[in-house]
């Protein structure tokens, strides 16, 4: 039987379960499935229902999996570059180099509506926002080399000064000097991926319609 190379959880929260979804993760992990996309639905300004914070549930999903990729749709409307670059770089060491950044780029208005938008971004160019968002996330990424660390004794170093890179952003939405103060996964960075990219992935609004996807229902 061949197996989706990605799924991506849909639907409202009151369909699934922590424990549901952790059965889910685990399964697919051990089924060969390649990433598994959470949503970070937020809850819509006039009354529904939200999902817990996707990042959250990468760190809790990161120790009951081995192998597959965790990706959090996440927009970037409530969030700082910075803090949110560290967030996933963090995810990123946990999990063993298989945390990752979808960009939710729809629930603009929920997300204004939530995150005090309409103060905070008012009069802003939100598509030039968002590049700028995301190259000063990927710069920050690289702040250090994959061997930036010597922990010298001996010699008294810590790291190699070379291998440390500011950022020194100044932009037309952002100011960020950087460096990011978490270090690089062995692996790399985490992965910081687009709608296009995602195409693949098999949508499914319960845990039923995962088993079923890897017939088991």
């Amino acid at each position: 039987m061949t197996f989706p190379r990605s799924i991506a959880i849909t639907g409202p929260f009151s369909d699934w379960s922590l424990d549901g979804l952790r059965d889910v993760a685990r399964r697919a992990d051990e089924m060969g499935v390649e990433a598994i996309v959470l949503p970070d639905v937020i809850a819509p300004a006039g009354g529904g229902e939200a999902w817990p914070d996707a990042l959250i549930l990468i760190g809790w999903l990161a120790p009951a999996t081995h192998r597959i990729r965790l990706i959090g749709r996440v927009s970037s409307l409530g969030h700082q570059p910075y803090n949110l670059a560290r967030r996933l770089a963090s995810l990123d060491l946990i999990s063993g180099g298989r945390a990752g950044w979808a960009v939710e780029e729809g629930q603009v208005e929920d997300a204004i509506a939530a995150f005090s938008g309409a103060f905070r971004l008012a009069g802003q160019d939100l598509g030039e926002r968002e590049e700028e968002f995301e190259a000063i996330v990927r710069g920050l990424w690289q702040s250090w080399d994959a061997d930036a660390l010597t922990l010298d004794k001996a010699a008294g170093q810590f790291f190699k000064h070379e291998a440390m890179h500011l950022l020194s952003h100044n932009g037309a939405h952002f100011s960020v000097k950087g460096p990011l103060n978490v270090m690089r996964a062995p692996t790399g960075v985490p992965a910081l991926l687009h709608a296009s990219d995602l195409a693949d992935a098999v949508p499914v609004a319960s845990v039923r319609a995962v088993l079923a996807l890897l017939g088991e229902a």
